[in-house]
């Protein structure tokens, strides 16, 4: 999730002003543009520079929408819609810097974020068991110091 944060952090109104004013981009850094209108805004079709432009429209709320987007929550249709692209050889940072910087930073949020999602759904089972296991064993803790103090008051 930090990585992805920080991806996040580099985007600067600037870089998505820049972005969305290309009249042709490169077509690796519209690819990645609709790749942010499938994980962002569940749009799985009819993907054009246009609907891109539209989505940056304004970019600070743009870039705050991408800030509070919520990773823990990705439906699995928008992860299945993005498994082509992310197995792309030129879906990385590396290669996207060369084609558009904004581009870039978009292509390493959603790289990160989807890492991050996967990593969150095998790990959050995990840790509602173990939250579950210690409220358990607080609520017997608690349940043998009454039965501890009933035993030193019947000794006494």
């Amino acid at each position: 999730m930090e990585k992805a944060q920080e991806a996040v952090n580099c985007l600067d109104v600037g870089k998505i002003q820049e972005l969305k004013s290309l009249g042709s981009p490169p077509e690796q850094a519209k690819q990645v543009s609709f790749c942010v209108m499938i994980i962002k805004d569940g749009v799985m079709k009819n993907h054009n520079w246009g609907a891109a432009q539209k989505m940056m429209k304004e970019p600070k709320k743009f870039i705050d929408e991408i800030v509070a987007f919520d990773g823990d929550n990705i439906p699995e249709n928008r992860l299945e819609a993005l498994k082509p692209f992310l197995a792309a050889d030129w879906f990385n940072f590396e290669v996207m810097k060369g084609k558009s910087v904004a581009a870039a930073y978009l292509c390493s949020w959603i790289v990160n974020i989807v890492t991050y999602n996967t990593i969150f759904k095998k790990v959050k089972p995990l840790k509602d068991a173990a939250d579950e296991a210690q409220s358990t064993a607080d609520t017997k803790s608690e349940e043998l110091r009454v039965v501890i103090e009933k035993v030193r008051v019947i000794n006494e």
